[in-house]
């Protein structure tokens, strides 16, 4: 009797994507405009280096206030929320690029106090460039500077980074993370940052970041950053009210007050403020009504006056946070393996694999570089870094295949390995796939890679990279049962289970459509859309990584119907035609490089092999033809009728009949002969300044669709 042996690999936090990314805080990614110089030592002793920057929001200037006036109107509102002064006081105003703050200090800048303005940079936010782009960060900034221009007002920017990781994210030291790569640091903080939050909902308890961000950060960290500077107060543009002492006695109170709009009023977000914390803040909001705002924003002409009000912290989104895990049934999933373990007195034994994992499959990142993070953290952290392999793939214009590398890597590479001092005959897994082995014993024969017997279930597929030893200790015993066998079976063995409904690929994703899944962690970008035979401007689209060759769905081009034959990925433009299926050669040929052969050596005759692009049912006959590119083997795949969805980054598994041979990666480079994208299309693709071409031209019907509708009246 053979032993076999099975894993469980699974992801306790696999829902987080889930969350509506759709920007994370509003300070994740900008590139600052200002420095603060930061030294070794203590954090309130600072030297903050102001930089030169244009002054104007856009190509066009934002209009310069030389006369700040204030109506009597306008006073009464800022000096019931003002300490009573008979001379103008020197303000820290804290600045965010959106309407209320900006409107805050207009209004204390016109009374004649002297202001300074203060953008918090709380992130690493300088290498994720469009990565979120719903978090108008860049806006922001671009606003700020530019409100601050219009009445001279300096802008500088401070870095609270470790005091946001310390005091609001993370009780792990920063510098415990100091070997990871720069470019990952948005990754990992925006991890601990959605992982605190996890925490306190696992404990039953609803966390506020924007309180404890208020209470530490922006009037805790900052006015501590500040604090031997000469600044009388620091202002906001919190809707709320501070009644200050008529006089300067030390020992009387300051009281935090209501708004006088209630519906914005934002005391419950001070509502943690110290006393000492009150007593050097001004929030010049607070008694301004709410058909009043507007008009102010008027009348100061304020470059962002038409900026809808920010809501809180951008990352959070819409998302309930009831069963935040709860599409990945991972919990059930051991549970049922344990009970049908049981069932037959078969040990059941965990193995953690969550180095080779990361090494082989996430990231390149040395997983002992991350070796102080908290234990509870560590899915989190892996599935944050599996989202940016798709990410990283999605971003370079090609479809990654995960779970191909997963079955090589992990499930037959390092399983095997880590068993490979023990006693077992053979691995077996639940695959839809046969696995032929030699009737003899003799090591130089091969095991092969076939068909399942139920097509629609096959997954040979994502199994078509795995090398020969791997075959030679894989059996797959569900290989030869038909579909209508396999619950009958189930049935007949009383499985615990037997009622399951079949998993679906990546669990993290839960329910979330893939598009949507890549749409909330790139974020969108406008760009054009361009007919590839003319070049003319058709219209525009959400961002290159949202379209695959061959998609007709989603275009919202008239007089189509229309489908993407090409990408640009560095100019993120997309080319389109009517004439899809007309140019047999872009569809019926592509390119294929890091092969892997099962056998170790390349098929008998590369002229009739048949493959698949994708998994599912379909077959191509196809040839290969193999060139040597510098050290690797580049070869064209010629097939005899048009596919759909040739995606860059997938594999292309290859058959003799019904043995797979091997599989290599297509790539997002195509042969001379592919679809004509016209010289002016590439060229217009280039233009730096796109909105010189206008709006997009009106689109004529085709000449056939012409003939047709003439047909059609005459009858």
């Amino acid at each position: 009797m053979l032993r076999t042996t099975m894993v469980a690999l699974f992801h306790p936090t696999t829902k987080l994507y889930s969350l509506p990314f759709k920007a994370f805080v509003s300070h994740t990614i900008h590139k600052p405009l200002r420095l603060i110089i930061r030294q070794s030592y203590p954090r309130a002793v600072r030297t903050i280096l102001s930089i030169n920057t244009p002054r104007s929001l856009s190509s066009t200037a934002v209009p310069r206030i030389s006369n700040d006036t204030i109506s009597d109107l306008d006073n009464s509102y800022l000096s019931c929320s003002m300490p009573n002064s008979k001379r103008p006081l020197k303000i820290a105003v804290l600045l965010s690029g959106g309407v209320d703050s900006s409107v805050a200090l207009r209004l204390l800048h016109a009374a004649g106090h002297s202001c300074t303005a203060f953008y918090l940079k709380i992130w690493f936010q300088e290498d994720f460039e469009n990565f979120w782009s719903e978090c108008p960060w860049e806006e922001d900034l671009k606003y700020a500077k530019a409100v601050c221009n219009q009445v001279d007002v300096p802008l500088e920017i401070v870095h609270l980074t470790d005091e946001y990781w310390d005091k609001v994210v993370s009780h792990t030291p920063l510098n415990a993370f100091s070997h990871i790569h720069h470019h990952q640091w948005n990754l990992l903080l925006i991890m601990l940052h959605v992982s605190y939050l996890i925490d306190e909902y696992k404990c039953g308890r609803t966390p506020n970041p924007d309180v404890l961000c208020n209470t530490r950060i922006k009037f805790g960290a900052f006015m501590d950053a500040i604090s031997n500077m000469d600044f009388d107060f620091v202002a906001s543009g919190h809707y709320a009210k501070v009644i200050h002492p008529i006089t300067d006695e030390t020992n009387e109170l300051s009281f935090l007050q209501l708004s006088k709009d209630m519906l914005k009023d934002q005391t419950y977000f001070l509502s943690y403020l110290s006393q000492a914390q009150l007593k050097r803040l001004v929030l010049p909001l607070g008694c301004i009504p709410k058909d009043e705002f507007r008009r102010l924003a008027r009348k100061f002409d304020l470059p962002n006056q038409d900026r809808k009000d920010s809501q809180g912290i951008c990352f959070l989104g819409k998302e309930d946070f009831e069963n935040f895990w709860s599409e990945c049934p991972w919990e059930e999933d051991l549970k049922y393996a344990k009970a049908v373990c049981n069932q037959v007195d078969v040990p059941l034994e965990i193995v953690h694999l969550t180095d080779e994992y990361w090494d082989k499959v996430v990231s390149h990142t040395p997983l002992n570089a991350f070796s102080h993070i908290h234990h509870h953290q560590w899915n989190l952290l892996l599935i944050m870094l599996h989202v940016s392999y798709l990410i990283d793939e999605y971003k370079c214009g090609r479809t990654p295949n995960p779970d191909v590398l997963c079955n090589t890597r992990i499930k037959f590479g390092a399983f095997m390995d880590a068993i490979s001092n023990m006693d077992f005959d053979f691995v077996a897994s639940g695959h839809y796939a046969k696995v032929i082995h030699p009737i003899t014993d003799e090591t130089n024969e091969l095991s092969f890679l076939q068909l399942s017997k139920d097509m629609l279930k096959d997954q040979t597929y994502f199994l078509s990279y795995l090398s020969q030893a791997q075959l030679k200790r894989l059996v797959l015993p569900l290989g030869c049962i038909p579909k209508d066998e396999f619950r009958r079976l189930a049935r007949k063995f009383d499985l615990p289970n037997q009622d399951r409904k079949d998993s679906q690929g990546i669990c993290f994703l839960g329910k979330i459509k893939f598009s949507e899944f890549v749409g909330r962690h790139i974020g969108e970008k406008e760009g054009i859309l361009l007919e590839a035979e003319t070049g003319d401007f058709v219209g525009s689209h959400r961002g290159f990584w949202f379209y695959t060759i061959g998609q007709r769905q989603g275009l919202g081009l008239a007089g189509g119907p229309w489908y993407v034959v090409e990408k640009d990925v560095k100019n993120n433009v997309v080319f389109v035609s009517r004439n899809y299926y007309s140019v047999d050669k872009r569809r019926r040929s592509f390119r294929v490089g890091s092969f892997r052969w099962i056998s170790g050596s390349l098929p008998h005759n590369l002229n009739h092999l048949r493959c698949k692009v994708r998994h599912g049912p379909v077959f191509y006959d196809c040839s290969l033809h193999i060139e040597k590119d510098g050290v690797e083997n580049i070869g064209t795949v010629q097939l005899p009728e048009d596919d759909q969805g040739l995606a860059a980054g997938q594999f292309a598994a290859f058959y003799e009949e019904e043995v797979c041979v091997g599989s290599g990666v297509i790539l997002e480079s195509w042969d001379d002969k592919g679809f004509p994208v016209c010289d002016k299309a590439r060229d217009i693709a280039k233009m730096e300044d796109k909105s010189k071409l206008g709006k997009p031209v009106k689109i004529k019907p085709k000449p056939e669709d012409c003939l047709r509708d003439s047909v059609v009246r005459l009858v």
